[in-house]
């Protein structure tokens, strides 16, 4: 549950128990609940490779043109889609290389008042 100070969650497993030889660890930031920021981002490589945004809360409606762009070198962005608080961004060609995304402070949540 958020709170009004971010919190770290530790996460640990041994797979002894269950005959795997593996273990880990992670802590995990949880961030304040007025505090509106990026959580996570991957590539997924799939017939149409997109770019996952994860934020910390739902993404209220809005037109997101201008506020995400791959660097100068990079491809254009082709489609972004909204589900929840993930952001798809659909390059507009695939590329190999690393790219630098751009994202703009303008993105708004649901607990805007705008």
């Amino acid at each position: 549950m958020r709170n009004s100070s971010a919190q770290d969650v530790n996460f640990a497993f041994d797979g002894k128990s269950a005959g795997v030889d593996r273990s880990e660890s992670a802590v995990y930031t949880i961030p304040a609940i007025n505090s509106f920021e990026l959580i996570s981002s991957r590539v997924v490589t799939s017939d149409e490779p997109y770019v996952s945004l994860i934020f910390s809360d739902p993404i209220k409606e809005q037109s997101l043109t201008g506020l995400i762009k791959f660097e100068n070198n990079g491809p254009g962005v082709k489609n972004l889609e909204v589900d929840l608080n993930e952001i798809k961004v659909y390059p507009s060609a695939n590329r190999t290389g690393d790219y630098q995304l751009l994202i703009n402070k303008g993105i708004q949540n649901y607990a805007d008042g705008n």
